[in-house]
């Protein structure tokens, strides 16, 4: 969902679609079917996400009002989780070069095309292997002062804390709601899916304040949140919007595709061979 809760952004079939909440998708732009990791800039004018061969990733950022992309980086190995700053200064990143451990880094949002590690701030070696899943992706706090991101060997079956990494590359432990995935950081509450449900608790950069309690009995994955507290979630039946007030909106699946229906071919002067240990048929078409 878009910051100002009015757009969704989807990649799906090859390309980047843009809907406004209530009509059609908008196809912005043809992207690699590698494509995924999709992220708004604050202010709804881009979007930023990552494709390329596994492991080999880079990352790239699209205006929607045009389909205009610029290619963000070009370093040796995967860029994956781009992750806009509050002010618009900052895109984090997971960084993980070729036979080293994934790191946690920072490009300036204006960037185009850095291909050298020196174009980047690196806030230290991510301490759980973010190569293979966003089920823990980095997080900004929302006065954009530092990153919510994975405690050591993070569990999310087990475990219920998590590290905060400020811009100057210092981290802090905090406690998090049990076996949090997909959190999303909103203004003093904490969004996320256990159990495959969605669930809330308060939550500012000093932990967790009180009991978690769930949104929602029907199941959910992949929420993303508007500054607003606009909540879009998967769920049974496709996509559905739940608002700060609590009301919920069905929007089901709004991209449709029918496979192509292939012509007739025709064979000329074929011999058959039936596998019954019959000799080939005589040439026909």
């Amino acid at each position: 969902i878009s910051p100002d809760g009015t757009r969704i952004g989807m990649i799906a079939l090859g390309r980047l679609w843009v809907m406004r909440i209530g009509e059609r998708p908008r196809p912005v732009g043809d992207v690699p079917i590698s494509a995924r990791y999709l992220t708004w800039s604050p202010d709804g004018a881009e979007v930023a996400w990552s494709a390329g061969p596994l492991e080999h990733e880079d990352m790239f950022a699209t205006r929607v009002s045009t389909g205009a992309t610029r290619r963000l980086t070009a370093l040796p190995g995967r860029e994956v989780f781009p992750a806009w700053s509050p002010d618009s200064r900052w895109i984090a990143f997971v960084h993980a070069g070729p036979g080293d451990a994934p790191r946690l880094r920072l490009i300036d949002a204006a960037a185009v095309g850095i291909a050298d590690t020196s174009g980047t701030r690196s806030l230290g070696e991510a301490e759980a292997e973010w190569t293979g899943t966003a089920a823990f992706a980095p997080v900004w706090s929302p006065d954009g002062a530092s990153l919510l991101a994975p405690s050591p060997n993070y569990d999310p079956t087990r475990h219920a804390r998590a590290t905060l990494v400020g811009l100057d590359g210092t981290r802090r432990e905090t406690s998090l709601a049990a076996s949090p995935i997909f959190a999303q950081w909103t203004s003093g509450a904490l969004v996320y899916v256990r159990h495959a449900r969605l669930w809330t608790v308060r939550f500012d950069s000093a932990g967790v304040h009180g009991a978690a309690e769930p949104l929602s009995a029907d199941p959910a994955l992949f929420p993303s949140v508007s500054s607003a507290s606009d909540i879009l979630y998967m769920s049974e039946g496709g996509l559905r919007l739940r608002a700060s007030t609590g009301k919920e909106r069905r929007i089901g699946w709004p991209l449709s595709f029918t496979p192509p229906v292939p012509g007739p071919l025709l064979i000329r002067n074929a011999r058959i061979v039936d596998g019954s240990g019959d000799r080939p048929t005589a040439p026909k078409d």
